[in-house]
């Protein structure tokens, strides 16, 4: 009985990993889904692209998401950091990806982080102004 409950939650452990993984995976690929119009705008006397977020990025407004990426080391003026589906010796924007692969994370702590894959959990946000990312993680924390 104790082999097949150790065996049991060993399996439970594993499934709760995968999972993590389908959903970091799942969320991407929502983030990712994004068309784009053109609209005047008076401040740069120009068109502008304009993001089309779909159903599934709305419904993430306001709710608490864990995503794992890739820091990027650059330094910005409000302090938040960058994370990327792909990692800077991808040259992300060199390889044809586009401003939805990134995300702003702003943490609620200053720390020192590696640029290896992390996990940011935090309060997920869409920026509609013409600054900044269009995607944003606030009160982020870091996960072990």
């Amino acid at each position: 009985m104790l082999k097949k409950s150790l065996i049991f939650l060993l399996l439970l452990f594993q499934i709760d990993g995968i999972a993590k993984v389908d959903n970091n995976e799942e969320l991407w690929k929502k983030l990712l889904k994004l068309d784009w119009e053109y609209v005047y705008s008076s401040t740069y006397k120009s068109d502008l692209e304009v993001p089309i977020f779909t159903k599934d990025v709305k419904a993430l407004a306001g709710e608490e998401v864990e995503l794992n990426g890739f820091l990027l080391p650059l330094n910005t003026e409000d302090g938040s950091l960058i994370l990327s589906l792909y990692p800077m010796s991808s040259c992300f924007f060199c390889g044809g990806a586009g401003i939805e692969s990134v995300v702003a994370v702003f943490p609620q702590k200053k720390e020192k982080y590696d640029l290896e894959k992390v996990t940011f959990k935090g309060t997920f946000k869409i920026n509609r102004s013409s600054e900044g990312l269009i995607y944003q993680i606030e009160d982020a924390v870091i996960l072990p």
